[in-house]
């Protein structure tokens, strides 16, 4: 009967011409059925009457309620599409908008002002704390770019150089051996600008899922030919090992997966590379670096930086990892 009505109601829209047809068809058949109690006496007469009012009164009702069900159901249905299509319309909204704040982030990375393009820069870091899985890579992707063209930013030097004076005195203070000095001495070292350090501070500095990210996604940080000169890179980890689950049959396994870092050729003068994690960082070629400096750094044993060609900026003496500085 229930699919009697909606069949009629999604067809023409009359329901109610379905539920008259049942009910007088059910009647008339009933008359039928009781055709001769209804020529008998006038109790009998009286009884069946009642008796058939009460068939069609149970059968109106059912349909009645068959009815309410039907449009419950169509109204919940239409309430539900409606939600859904509100929540997606959200999602859109909220990507489109999330999309914007990447746009407008990586346009205020080429601006000639400084204070632009460290918004610009925080700007990227959130959405890439915040939404990691849709904005992390692409995040370092902008910032990779960015420190890789640096001095583009109206042709600012991605460096300046800053003068220390230390007076004769302040020498013998430290060195008392030190008699040949005759007068004060100047001391002239790189100092990276603040953009610059802010966006080095974001790559290293994130969260282990995003770590994770980068390796489901095989992506790895290209700072290659990047001018790093003056710039502080203690303690970043610019070669992670996060840890994640993975399930080749039915056991689970754990394993590390490796951040690889890009930055062949790059110019590292006067930066600081106190127990920085180089572990698969490639400094093939890199320049400005020092052998006090490399030793400063540190990697895991099985993960050791490469050094093809990188020579000592004041010995020109080829650059050669400490063993002392690996990790077990």
């Amino acid at each position: 009967m229930k699919r009697f009505i909606e069949v009629v109601f999604k067809r023409d829209g009359r329901w109610w011409i379905a539920l008259v047809v049942v009910t007088v068809a059910t009647g008339v058949g009933l008359a039928w059925c009781f055709r001769e109690k209804l020529h008998g006496d006038d109790d009998s007469l009286s009884t069946t009457i009642s008796n058939l009012s009460l068939v069609l009164g149970g059968i109106v009702a059912i349909e009645l309620a068959l009815w309410r069900s039907l449009v419950g159901e169509r109204q919940t249905a239409a309430a539900q599409r409606q939600a859904e299509t509100a929540q997606q319309q959200a999602k859109t909204a909220q990507r489109d908008m999330l999309n914007q704040q990447l746009q407008k982030g990586a346009e205020m990375l080429g601006s000639s002002i400084l204070s632009v393009r460290l918004g610009g820069i925080y700007a990227l870091r959130h959405l890439a704390t915040e939404h990691p899985e849709q904005y992390h890579v692409q995040v370092m992707e902008q910032l990779c770019a960015f420190l890789r063209g640096a001095t583009g930013s109206d042709g600012q030097p991605s460096a300046a150089i800053e003068e220390t004076t230390i007076s004769r005195e302040e020498i013998l203070s430290l060195f008392p051996d030190r008699e040949d000095i005759q007068s004060e001495l100047t001391i002239k070292k790189y100092v990276a600008r603040d953009d610059i350090q802010e966006a080095l501070n974001s790559i290293a500095f994130c969260h282990d899922r995003n770590l994770i990210i980068e390796a489901e996604n095989d992506h790895w940080l290209n700072l290659r030919g990047a001018d790093l000169r003056g710039a502080d890179l203690s303690v970043m980890n610019l070669s992670r090992a996060p840890l994640r689950w993975k399930k080749p049959t039915s056991i689970y396994q754990m394993f590390a997966t490796g951040r690889y870092t890009d930055m062949r050729g790059a110019k590292m003068d006067d930066v600081l590379l106190l127990s920085t994690n180089l572990s698969l960082v490639d400094l093939s070629h890199a320049t400005g670096l020092t052998q006090s400096e490399v030793n400063g750094a540190r990697a895991d044993q099985d993960k050791l930086p490469k050094l093809d060609g990188a020579v000592d900026a004041k010995t020109e003496e080829p650059l050669i990892w400490n063993e002392s500085s690996s990790q077990e």
